[in-house]
């Protein structure tokens, strides 16, 4: 079982309480305790053994104004290797009812094999309901985990009277709703992990990769370090998340465990030159061939 040390809270230069890393961390770990009710309650879900990890916070394929709002949470099962999609799909379609839905999810790492889909019988205006797709993952001897998933919602629309009723005659139509991709990083492979030693732990990890990327779609180094965190979804150490005003570099210091088990570290050296920042990336795992997936979800 994964040991959390919790944090005590810190507080601001006028005394008031702030939220800690441990607070996060407790909260997530709450989460996950309901998604694995949940899903231990489904029939085709009997045989994944315990849930390893889930997103702790569900991540929108469409706008949130949308006629149809998806949101998607991703489910672990390490032991099993399996992975489970669960889209949250909301009507919001006052009179409209929704039938047969399903989601098309498309990985684009072949490794990842779709086993089955766990569709939705109906969604009536304003109601809230979850398709499941599951696929065999890729163990992580394998070459390559990281994959990115086109999504289409496939549904039957039927119109509601005035009464909120639908014609038994109507057949509806079928439609399809294309929505945004969804990628699955190294972060999703990760829970954070406090130590208050960053150096000793780093310097300890037995497998090593490194390369130098550039930051897209970031103009400071601060958002540099919130979009690098996003995606490692490991826990900052050193006070590293912390980025000084009109700095031209800094160095965010990550750890976490992965799902098989092993420490996990990122030292990564963030410059803004030239208009773009840069970085450079080591990443350390006592898990051989998970280095490399750290690199490769730095971007």
């Amino acid at each position: 079982m994964l040991k959390i040390t919790i944090l005590p809270r810190l507080k601001n230069k006028r005394g008031t309480k702030v939220e800690s890393a441990g607070d996060n961390v407790a909260n997530d770990l709450l989460r996950q305790q309901e998604y694995a009710q949940e899903l231990a309650a489904i029939a085709e879900f009997e045989s994944y053994g315990k849930l390893t990890k889930s997103t702790s916070v569900p991540i929108y394929l469409t706008d949130k104004e949308n006629e149809i709002v998806v949101s998607v949470v991703k489910h672990l099962f390490a032991e099993s290797q399996k992975l489970v999609l669960q889209y949250n799909i909301n009507n919001t379609l006052p009179h409209t009812v929704l039938q047969d839905i399903s989601v098309i999810a498309q990985p684009d790492n072949e490794l990842y094999q779709e086993d089955f889909i766990v569709p939705l019988a109906e969604l009536k205006p304003d109601q809230t309901g979850i398709v499941y797709v599951s696929f065999s993952a890729p163990a992580i001897e394998d070459e390559e985990l990281l994959s990115a998933f086109g999504n289409t919602v496939a549904y039957t629309n039927k119109d509601l009277d005035d009464e909120g009723n639908v014609d038994p005659t109507d057949d509806g139509w079928s439609d399809e709703y294309q929505i945004d991709d969804l990628e699955l990083l190294a972060g999703d492979f990760i829970i954070p992990l406090y130590n208050s030693n960053f150096t000793s732990i780093f310097d300890q990890l037995p497998n090593q990769d490194s390369g130098v990327v550039n930051i897209s779609n970031v103009d400071t180094i601060e958002n540099a370090v919130n979009k690098v965190k996003t995606a490692l979804n490991m826990m900052p150490l050193d006070g590293s998340d912390y980025v000084p005003s009109d700095i031209t570099s800094h160095t965010l210091k990550l750890l976490g465990k992965d799902v098989w088990g092993g420490k996990v570290g990122a030292s990564i050296r963030l410059a803004s030159t030239g208009g773009k920042i840069v970085a450079k990336v080591e990443a350390k795992t006592e898990t051989e061939n998970f280095a490399n997936v750290i690199i490769s979800s730095v971007y």
